[in-house]
């Protein structure tokens, strides 16, 4: 019998999956990226009944975190000390595991026949445990009765928000960019995009404030993943903008954002200690064959690297083209599906005066955290960047809009915030908050609202009348 063969022995009953708890540790070894990115959030180390699978599980991803692969010597030198593994064969059972696996595409299926088998044998603990006691005539404590309730780890479940620790928006440079959030920098090729991101960068690696920003912290890395400068423009860049390149990282290659991508950009974030990442054109980084301008595709990706984001605390600048003519607000000109802008919850347009192409502003489109920031203004020439200070060069200009076409796009944003949150009755300040965060002053949304809402107070007869705001059923069926 082989050494593989010795260890199903070990578990031969069917329901306690033990093939696949190898074909798990087998498709780890063979592809540890798609592996280790696919099932950390199925398994975990005691969901193994035989403990010693179980441990090669832990070190395995212990050894990935660190190193970025999974090197079977190395594996079985740090577990050369564990007599178990050694007896049923060291390194030969780790290569015998690798040929048990047809392929590692399947890992997620076997992932969770292992741990639906793991939580079976917790469920028969918890009862077995339930029976003695009501056999020698003792209540079921709370825990216990909790253990018996319980369900499958990952679905979804009610939390009691007096339990929930309030979460304060913390900032990478306030209000434009938050931390541990995605921001979207778009505007017209050739308006200086990729200068402003390596400012950003120039300025945190020498430690420098951004304008507007107070004092001068400890110097601080970014990383850049750049489709389309190369690696010797962007340090030239640099340079011009006296930054310090050992606080700057680079990747110029494109690369899909799926699971192996989306951990490669993970694992640059935390081997660096970065604050800052870097997607330019974020276009570049979404795979052949997905349609940037379909919203589930889009979101595909938007949702697994904000996760990143929030996950390290880094942020995530999106860098992308805006789309030509139309009087659709700025934030909407961003090329591609809506969901650039939805996933966001900071956009900047970046842009140059038509009239004067050498005045050039950022301008804050969408704020979901903060305040809207001023627009701020700067200049390239001779390929040489620097911040101007506040202008008062808005988007309209910069996109060629008229006034009528910038009352229009205001008028259509209203109509957007109230068909997002007025489905349903819903407070009207709430309404006004998040359109004032969205630029939208109290007064256009009020308007907006009497043509297109249905009111009502709730607390009428009471000093804490609310007034509400519901869609008409014509405005809901015309959308």
């Amino acid at each position: 019998m082989s050494e593989v063969g010795s260890v199903l022995a070990i578990r031969p009953r069917q329901e306690n999956c033990p093939e696949a708890e190898v074909s798990v540790l087998g498709a780890l070894f063979l592809d540890p990226t798609w592996t280790a990115e696919n099932v950390r959030g199925i398994l975990q180390v005691d969901d193994f009944q035989h403990p010693l699978l179980g441990r090669i599980f832990g070190a395995s991803l212990a050894l990935y975190d660190e190193a970025g692969t999974i090197d079977l010597l190395t594996l079985n030198d740090r577990l050369g000390s564990d007599r178990e593994l050694a007896d049923t064969g060291g390194v030969v059972f780790l290569q015998e595991a690798m040929a048990h696996v047809a392929s590692p595409r399947n890992v997620v299926h076997h992932a969770e026949l292992v741990f639906g088998a793991a939580l079976r044998r917790r469920q028969l603990v918890a009862l077995q445990k339930a029976a003695r006691m009501i056999e020698e005539g003792n209540d079921l404590p709370s825990e216990l009765l909790a253990d018996l309730e319980s369900r499958s780890r990952g679905g979804p479940e009610l939390v009691c928000m007096a339990d929930v620790v309030p979460e304060e928006a913390s900032w990478l440079w306030h209000p434009r960019i938050p931390a541990g959030e995605l921001t979207l920098l778009f505007g017209d090729g050739g308006v200086g995009k990729s200068h402003v991101c390596l400012a950003i960068a120039a300025a945190l690696s020498r430690g420098d404030g951004l304008p507007g920003s107070e004092g001068v912290a400890e110097p601080s890395a970014s990383v850049v993943f750049t489709g389309e400068d190369s690696l010797g423009e962007a340090r030239r860049r640099l340079d011009e903008m006296a930054a310090d390149p050992k606080h700057v990282f680079a990747c110029g290659e494109s690369f899909g954002l799926d699971s192996a991508g989306l951990s490669f950009v993970r694992r640059s974030i935390r081997e660096h200690n970065v604050e800052l990442a870097i997607i330019d054109p974020v276009v570049a980084f979404l795979g052949q064959n997905l349609d940037f301008y379909r919203a589930n595709e889009v979101r595909s990706v938007l949702s697994p690297l904000a996760a990143v984001a929030h996950e390290t605390g880094a942020a995530i600048i999106l860098s992308t083209h805006v789309t030509k003519g139309g009087t659709s607000r700025a934030a909407h000109r961003a090329i591609g599906s809506g969901d650039f802008v939805n996933a966001a919850r900071s956009a900047l347009l970046a842009g140059s005066d038509p009239d004067d192409t050498n005045n050039c502003a950022l301008c804050h489109e969408k704020a979901n955290l903060g305040p809207m920031a001023p627009a701020l203004g700067y200049t390239i020439k001779d390929g040489r960047f620097t911040w101007t200070g506040e202008t008062d060069l808005t988007s309209v200009k910069i996109l060629g809009m008229q006034a009528s076409d910038e009352d229009r796009a205001t008028g259509s944003h209203a109509t957007e915030v109230l068909g997002e949150m007025c489905k349903d009755w819903a407070p009207a300040a709430e309404v006004i908050a998040q359109a004032e965060a969205e630029g939208i002053s109290k007064r256009t949304i009020q308007r907006s609202a009497a043509k297109l809402c249905d009111r009502h107070r709730e607390g009428v007869g009471t000093s804490k009348q609310v007034m509400h705001w519901r869609l008409k059923k014509a405005t809901v069926n015309a959308t």
